[in-house]
């Protein structure tokens, strides 16, 4: 009988494995996803007259909002400029190498006086973020399933092995 519990439990934990790994993909594909709509905004609004710290003001997205981006660049009360808010907002995104230099490369013309320069910064950055989502979408369409059932199968495995 505390074999059987045993199994259960070890089925249980390789299932819970793979559920956290198709969540983790899940959340890389919404937040990449949260950075195209960022960066289409910034490239819609960015010929008006609106400094920049309005424009960033007025963005609106749930997911940059909730992992911390979104209060980091437009907290103007520290006195910085909205560029430096943006490479320390960044930061967060230190670990995921991917995103990480396509967001470097964004900030480098942002809030710049060169209209011209930041537009073509902007467009070149959502340009490859457009890129790493497609790649994040195929392969987060490919592998959900896959990772869930595989996690189920590794702990049945195990649990048989243990038997």
């Amino acid at each position: 009988m505390t074999a059987l519990i045993g199994a259960s439990l070890v089925t249980c934990a390789g299932g819970a494995l793979g559920f956290a790994y198709a969540a983790h993909q899940k959340n890389e594909l919404a937040v990449t996803e949260a950075f195209e709509e960022l960066f289409d905004y910034l490239l819609l609004r960015l010929p008006s007259l609106l400094m920049l710290d309005e424009l960033v003001g007025e963005f609106e997205n749930p997911t940059l909002e909730k992992i911390g981006f979104l209060p980091i660049l437009k907290d103007t009360k520290g006195g910085r400029t909205c560029n430096k808010r943006y490479f320390a907002a960044i930061e967060l995104f230190s670990e995921d190498k991917g995103l990480y230099s396509v967001l470097q490369k964004a900030g480098r013309g942002l809030g710049g006086t060169e209209y011209d320069l930041q537009a073509a910064s902007l467009r070149d950055a959502r340009d490859c973020i457009k890129l790493l989502g497609d790649k994040r979408r195929a392969a987060f369409a490919a592998g959900e399933k896959c990772y869930r059932w595989l996690g189920v199968l590794m702990g049945a495995a195990v649990s048989i092995l243990m038997l």
